[in-house]
């Protein structure tokens, strides 16, 4: 979706997950954390306490995946190497942004020689988009003395910060 708002390179470069940055994506002011989950859980994961922390920025967006196991006999499974694969192929024009795609893609945890064909998965939901404001539910550094408390991992309940849901019209207009 990135790729298709604001072009092959500014997409990439505004991938910042791969770098161990508490934001997945960074454009200008706008911060994107994503999220996936399995269908029927109604929980994510907040892994550090500065996820979900605007810190200086004027927009965070959570966006929220529903990904299940599938079978090769679903026609809408997918396997991780395909995702790769179709990616990689946006980037073979480029040399330069094809190079620092496969850098990320490894940073982030894939390794190209293990091959991910044998497990597949399926995206039956919508992803669920969240606007985070001040007032959202997470632990930040404004609620934690971060100097003395080093790490810290939490659960969010989506049913209770419904009156957050955005919809793609909305995140849309913010990138």
């Amino acid at each position: 979706k990135l790729i298709n708002k604001i072009g092959l390179s500014d997409a990439l470069n505004s991938w910042f997950g791969p770098d161990k940055y508490d934001k997945d994506f960074i454009m200008g002011n706008l911060g994107i954390e994503v999220k996936a989950k399995h269908s029927g859980k109604i929980k994510i994961t907040i892994s550090s306490v500065t996820q979900l922390d605007l810190q200086s920025l004027e927009n965070l967006i959570l966006v929220v995946f529903t990904i299940n196991s599938s079978s090769s006999n679903d026609q809408n499974s997918f396997t991780l190497d395909e995702i790769v694969d179709d990616l990689g192929e946006l980037f073979d024009k480029d040399a330069n942004l094809k190079y620092l795609f496969e850098k990320k893609i490894a940073e982030a945890g894939y390794d190209y020689d293990l091959g991910y064909s044998d497990r597949f998965w399926t995206n039956l939901e919508n992803s669920q988009l969240f606007k985070i404001e001040k007032s959202f539910p997470s632990i930040t550094s404004k609620n934690v003395d971060v100097k003395s408390i080093s790490n810290i991992s939490y659960d969010i309940d989506l049913n209770t910060v419904k009156e957050y849901k955005i919809d793609e019209e909305r995140l849309n207009n913010l990138i």
